[in-house]
């Protein structure tokens, strides 16, 4: 588990915060190959993975204590355990799981990239990299989190990458969401509510194991869809669909 989130540990300052939670790998007895797995915790939920079903992570109420069984494919059914544990216990904290890439643009801050797989997000993460300098922060997953006083959404870096090459573990203040379509030409327009509905939200990732946890990302959408704009980009891989979401975004050319 170390391994696999590497790079994300947290800070100094921080390890002697209480955790919000705790997660371990589950332990027994065994006996005539039958395990006997018994966590010190009620257990209110039980999950696995559709191609490894042999991982499971058993969890309480509120996922605040999780114990998972590593499954045949390790490493993959793990971090998809882990995933899943660790996004149920974050909405409580009005954080919601995005299918996207997010670049980061120095001094003024993150935009994020949504769309059907295979679309173009990281081509344009690193687009903007080319030519505004942007630092990509994921290419793959985005977790956003709305702040206490309700201003402000913040798009964090984590480990799960899926199969782009980009996960930092760093932080920026979003400031634009842009849903990606290809096109010959370069178009872009900013999205309405319901049109941020079908286009956006539906690349959400939504925690459906749990109605509860459900509603409280609902709930976390309806408060972010106010602060961060929804752009439509039809476009082609080059600069002048860069150059022309910096204007729509951030309103000039600096």
């Amino acid at each position: 588990m170390c391994r696999l989130l590497s790079g994300f540990e947290a800070p100094e300052s921080e390890k002697d915060q209480q955790p919000i939670c705790t997660i371990a790998e589950a332990t027994g007895t065994a006996q005539f190959d039958i395990i006997n797995l018994t966590p010190d915790f009620q257990v209110r939920h039980v999950l696995s993975t559709v191609e490894d079903p042999s991982g499971v992570a058993l969890a309480d109420e509120d996922f605040s204590h999780i114990s998972i069984t590593f499954g045949e494919s390790k490493d993959e059914s793990l971090m998809e355990l882990l995933l899943a544990a660790f996004y149920s216990r974050l909405v409580a904290f009005r954080t919601v799981l995005v299918h996207a890439s997010v670049v980061d643009v120095p001094g003024l801050g993150g935009v994020m990239f949504v769309g059907r797989s295979g679309i173009g997000k990281t081509t344009q993460a690193m687009l903007w990299s080319m030519y505004r300098n942007a630092e990509i922060i994921n290419g793959d997953k985005v977790f956003l989190s709305l702040n206490e006083a309700g201003d402000t959404v913040t798009a964090h870096g984590n480990p799960w990458k899926g199969s782009s090459p980009y996960c930092l573990n760093k932080s920026t203040t979003l400031k634009g969401i842009v849903v990606l379509d290809q096109a010959k030409t370069n178009t872009i327009r900013q999205l309405n509510d319901l049109e941020v509905l079908n286009e956006y939200v539906t690349h959400i990732f939504m925690p459906m194991w749990n109605g509860q946890s459900t509603d409280q990302v609902m709930e976390t959408i309806g408060g972010m869809m106010p602060l961060v704009p929804v752009f439509k980009l039809a476009c082609r891989p080059e600069q002048e669909a860069v150059d022309m979401t910096f204007r729509a975004i951030f309103g000039s050319e600096v």
